[in-house]
């Protein structure tokens, strides 16, 4: 055996090896690229549901169950997505009632200015404060 057939040899052994590498690379980027694909594939089938969701509508289980059973055929998802998009009454309640909150509103003020004057007057670490803060605002 001479030094060009030990050259070659190597060389094709390199060769080989180089094309392994290519082909377990190929297969994992295709295999990534079906995972992406599916990925967005769901969230567009689900969109209705994350629409509804969002909004807090007041129908969202039905469209949620709209979505899953009927979204396949396209007409169940265009009605799951128009009911998600629909009007809902139940955000104007949560308003007025919200407008008859203003007894809470004044009882969170007055708790994050005594957590204030806590801190103000060194009671309390600014950690503290920050977290009773968030606790309290947290609570509306």
């Amino acid at each position: 055996m001479n030094l060009d057939e030990i050259v070659v040899g190597i060389f094709i052994i390199i060769i080989l090896i180089i094309l392994m590498v290519i082909y377990f690379f190929y297969e994992i980027v295709v295999g990534i690229f079906i995972i992406i694909i599916l990925i967005i594939l769901m969230a567009i089938y689900f969109l209705p549901t994350s629409i509804a969701s969002s909004k807090k509508h007041k129908n969202t289980g039905a469209i949620a169950v709209i979505n899953l059973f009927l979204g396949w055929t396209f007409l169940g998802w265009v009605i799951a997505l128009a009911i998600a998009l629909s009007h809902d009454d139940t955000k104007q309640e949560h308003l007025e009632k919200d407008d008859n909150s203003n007894d809470d509103f004044e009882y969170t003020t007055e708790r994050l200015e005594n957590i204030k004057k806590l801190l103000d007057n060194d009671l309390i670490t600014e950690e503290e404060y920050d977290k009773k803060r968030i606790d309290i605002l947290q609570g509306l």
